[in-house]
């Protein structure tokens, strides 16, 4: 518990260029053993503007493993990439060759 808000804390103050290590070891703590407090940072950490920093939060929040972590469009935006997909690549199937 104690390095969990350690690792808390340093991700949350942390600016340097290895801000995401720190945010990937906290990460790492939640594998089979969830934290309340970790992973309400980690959900604040995915949403950061460096996208290493973002990336290893979801990782986190990933390893984790708790649903109610998804963000609860998650399957809406899923369909939405899927069907904007298929529509390109039936206009480019119907395109005419060059």
């Amino acid at each position: 518990p104690g390095v969990v808000q350690l690792l808390i804390s340093q991700a949350q103050s942390d600016r340097g260029p290895t801000r995401h290590e720190i945010v990937r070891a906290l990460g790492g703590t939640l594998r089979n053993r969830p934290d309340p407090a970790a992973r309400k940072a980690l959900r604040g950490l995915a949403e950061d503007s460096n996208v290493k920093v973002a990336v290893a939060a979801i990782g986190g929040l990933a390893a984790a493993q708790q649903l109610d972590d998804a963000p609860e469009n998650l399957a809406d935006e899923v369909e939405g990439f899927l069907n904007d997909l298929a529509e390109r690549n039936l206009i480019e199937l119907h395109a005419p060759a060059n």
